[in-house]
Formats: structure tokens, C-alpha cells, sequence
């Protein structure tokens, strides 16, 4: 929220890459990212290294943040 208001306070948008498993926890937070105008992205479900984890698990870890984030945030 303190980023949000330094942001707000000099008119500049950010992108904000989320972590799926930490918006689940907490959308509201999400939430508010959003309706400020900030850019969402996602940064995967767990952040686990991706050159580490096996490739079948990889589109899971994209297709459940990207779930969390739009739950949250309606977009």
C-alpha cells in the first residue's frame, strides 16, 4: 500500500509481477493493485526456478497464478 501512495502521489504506473500463491492469500491486496491502474502480471504460482522444475509442472504453475489473479482482480 505504501508503494501504491508514492506512486499515486507522483502519477506513475508500475507493473507488478504477483505470485499466484501469495494473491490467493491475500486478494484484496491484488485488488487494490488493480483498481489503482497498475499493470498485473504473473510470476508463476510458487516463483520455483523454472529451469529446475520439471516441464510438465510448468504449465500449472502459469495457469494457476494466472487463475488468482483474475479471481482477485476481475481481470
Amino acid at each position: 500500500d505504501r508503494l501504491l501512495r508514492v506512486l499515486a502521489a507522483k502519477g506513475a504506473k508500475a507493473t507488478f509481477f504477483l505470485i499466484g500463491n501469495k494473491v490467493a492469500a491475500d486478494p484484496a491486496a491484488a485488488r487494490r493493485i488493480a483498481d489503482a491502474g497498475m499493470e498485473v502480471g504473473s510470476h508463476t504460482w510458487e516463483h520455483p526456478n523454472m529451469t529446475t522444475i520439471p516441464a510438465a509442472d510448468i504449465p500449472s504453475q502459469l495457469r494457476k497464478a494466472t487463475e488468482a489473479i483474475t479471481a482477485a482482480t476481475g481481470r
